[in-house]
């Protein structure tokens, strides 16, 4: 699927009944939906199958492709006659290692479409002039996916030391951005330490992801608290960590953006090779301490962290679910799951679903090793974990 073709894709059904009233005061709804992190941060979890631990030999590029379906969807009640309705939330995009197959919006009372809001974030729109007392407003996203994991075995001397970027693309990508803030003292001191007796931009970013993964721990998921707060104090989750590796980065000149998946947050660092091209290499700072791949099929929701949404109008880190209405607040709920799907008819889907549930944040799925994976309620238990002390070197 491209996603040009999807991008203008609408779909209504209902009603479209003008309402010749007053309008009572605008009320704003704003439901967070951050990449929580897991309840811990200081392991390498994998079973060598469904999610690596170690490189593939002999093999590079986007690998072992993996079916999903992914499903978000808005449910609004209303209390008493709304008027004016539109909510957002977040839906999967377009990526190299992430295709979409396809893509089908289901609506009640409502019009829904798909925009893209950045480079790489996008959003499912609805959109209803009314909702009469005890009515519902339903918009749901379905979408094909093929995920796949990433190695490509970069290696430092494939990339000149000194490296330039379009004035652009330095601007999206090499400065502040909400919550990620480069320029303070703490910031650039530490920096500065970390680079000190280093050349070469893959030596630095090596130095700045294994600093985080050291000195900056959490042991549950906690509320962002920015990058200063995390280097003055050491405490941070998968969110504080990604953010502050992307900091030190990006004052060494060396563009860097967060990732988004559901629980959970790491980042890319972008060099180009001795020909000009662009490479974005993952560098996980929490969770998995890959760096230069990544060894597991996760649903991307966003990438960078310098959104705007029209809606909005204010530069976001993350696009979080939101709604705004005239009228008495209705009840809203936003839910999504996305599902492994088998490769052929009785097979084991294997482990990887994500559940957002309509209270509290996404969860794993049912899959007997989904509770011992990344997110799942019996991570400190995994047969699959492994700490520190004994991480490759390619780690």
């Amino acid at each position: 699927m491209d996603r040009r073709t999807f991008m203008t894709a609408t779909c209504a059904t209902g009603i479209g009944v003008a309402l010749n009233q007053t309008p009572q005061k605008e009320t704003l709804h704003a439901h967070q939906s951050r990449a929580a992190a897991a309840a811990t941060t200081s392991e390498v979890i994998g079973d060598g199958e469904w999610i690596w631990t170690r490189p593939p030999m002999g093999v590079k590029g986007w690998l072992e492709p993996r079916k999903f379906e992914f499903r978000t969807r808005v449910e609004m009640r209303a209390t008493g006659a709304v008027t004016q309705v539109t909510s957002t939330t977040a839906i999967p995009v377009e990526l190299p290692e992430q295709r979409i197959d396809d893509v089908s919006i289901n609506t009640v009372n409502c019009s829904a479409r798909l925009r893209q809001v950045a480079p790489h974030a996008a959003q499912l729109v609805l959109h209803a002039p009314l909702l009469r007392p005890g009515a519902t407003l339903v918009a749901e996203g379905v979408f094909q996916l093929t995920l796949q994991k990433q190695f490509f075995d970069y290696q430092k001397d494939q990339f000149p030391a000194e490296q330039e970027f379009p004035k652009e693309f330095r601007k999206q990508y090499l400065y502040n951005s909400p919550g990620i803030h480069t320029r303070p003292t703490e910031v650039k001191d530490l920096a500065e330490k970390l680079g000190a007796g280093h050349q070469h931009p893959w030596d630095k970013a090596h130095a700045f992801k294994r600093w985080v993964w050291e000195n900056i721990h959490s042991e549950k998921a906690m509320k962002y608290t920015g990058v200063v707060s995390a280097i003055r104090t050491g405490v941070g989750d998968c969110e504080e960590r990604a953010c502050t590796f992307a900091a030190l980065c990006r004052n060494h000149g060396i563009p860097t953006r967060t990732v988004w998946v559901p629980n959970h947050v790491w980042s890319e660092f972008c060099l180009r090779d001795e020909a000009g091209r662009a490479h974005w290499i993952p560098a996980h700072t929490s969770g998995y301490t890959w760096f230069g791949l990544t060894g597991a099929h996760e649903l991307v929701m966003q990438k960078g962290d310098k959104v705007t949404s029209p809606d909005q109008r204010r530069e976001m880190r993350f696009i979080h679910d939101w709604a705004k209405y005239t009228g008495p607040r209705p009840e809203i709920v936003y839910t999504a799951a996305l599902h492994p799907l088998p490769s052929q008819q009785g097979a084991d889907p294997g482990p990887g679903a994500r559940l957002k549930r309509a209270t509290g944040p996404w969860t794993a799925g049912e899959h007997e090793l989904d509770k011992y994976l990344l997110n799942g309620d019996d991570v400190d238990k995994s047969p699959f974990k492994k700490f520190k002390p004994q991480v490759e070197p390619w780690e």
